[in-house]
């Protein structure tokens, strides 16, 4: 048997190269979920893979139960979180009871699994000049994420130029800490992607072109003036980083980027990137990037012009 295995091990690594991406992803079957009006813009599926999210230009938020859908493939629940503001980022916690909800506007959402709004963010006041002695964002959303550590905190990062960390015991009094994204002159950096690493840093895609990576247990002792370490140049300035994505195994970090292009880093090694895949369109600031479940595969979404006529540009 164990030689067998070996033998399989030795079939799949020699006939890698010649695979098509159709063979190493389940490609074969695909169901069309329509519930939306306009586009989706983010999506979440809960850890048991059961149900999923999903975010739209619409303003809502759709449900999808994958054990309980029939052959309608109809959404089961929908949700708007607040009139006129777009959905940029939902999230799941690490149990699957509870999820995050980020639009537009400056205050994030707290749901129960079945939609019940729990908790409203704190918002903060916009006539206050120091970000820092505000209680909660100013300005629009751009991504919410749970502490992989903590189920008990999760981070915002809005385009009022930081990341704030929440208690979700005093999240609708204001939050633990705020993080102020800087440029090289110490100017403010607006962040317009953030999520955590495994260990429990915290890494954010700003509009200058950095990476910015802050030491989780820094930013608990109140280290957060300047970032730990950073790739300064990843990606064209004044571009904004839509995405950042952070592999499993803590090691890796992907960057999307306006500037058309996804690179890969060692977090470890931030002055210059693993690898770099330019040609990829991006046309919204929604655009993602992921890692697969083994971290061995990532992907992005890349954008489609489209003619008056209603064809796609190439067609």
């Amino acid at each position: 048997g164990q030689a067998r295995e070996e033998e399989d091990e030795e079939e799949f690594s020699s006939d890698d190269e010649d695979m098509g991406l159709g063979k190493l992803l389940p490609c074969s079957h695909e169901a069309l979920l329509k519930g939306h009006q306009k586009a989706v813009t983010c999506m979440a599926l809960d850890p048991a893979g059961a149900r999923l999210l999903t975010g739209g230009m619409d303003q809502t938020v759709k449900f999808w139960d994958f054990n309980g859908m029939t052959a309608a493939l109809k959404s089961f629940r929908e949700v708007t979180p607040y009139e006129g503001q777009q959905v940029v980022s939902l999230a799941y916690s690490n149990t699957g009871d509870k999820f995050l909800c980020a639009t537009t506007k400056n205050q994030c959402n707290l749901y129960s699994r079945d939609g019940a709004k729990e908790v409203e963010f704190a918002k903060g006041d916009m006539y206050v000049h120091d970000m820092s002695q505000t209680k909660g964002h100013v300005s629009a959303l751009v991504a919410c994420r749970w502490d992989p550590k903590d189920k008990g905190k999760c981070l915002t990062a809005a385009i009022d130029g930081t990341v704030r960390i929440w208690d979700l015991e005093t999240c609708d009094k204001k939050q633990l800490t705020v993080i102020k994204a800087k440029n090289q002159r110490g100017q403010k950096a607006t962040p317009h992607s953030a999520c955590y690493t495994p260990g429990g840093d915290i890494v954010a895609g700003c509009d200058d072109g950095s990476v910015k990576v802050w030491d989780g247990k820094a930013v608990a002792r109140g280290s957060t003036q300047r970032a730990h370490s950073e790739a300064k140049e990843a990606h064209q300035q004044g571009s904004e980083i839509t995405s950042v994505s952070v592999s499993h195994d803590g090691v890796n970090v992907l960057s999307r980027s306006r500037d058309d292009t996804m690179k890969i880093w060692d977090l470890r090694k931030l002055n210059e990137p693993l690898a770099s895949y330019p040609g990829l369109e991006n046309l919204h600031d929604t655009t993602t990037c992921c890692f697969s479940p083994t971290s061995s595969l990532f992907m992005t979404g890349t954008s489609v012009r489209r003619m008056k006529d209603g064809t796609t540009q190439g067609e």
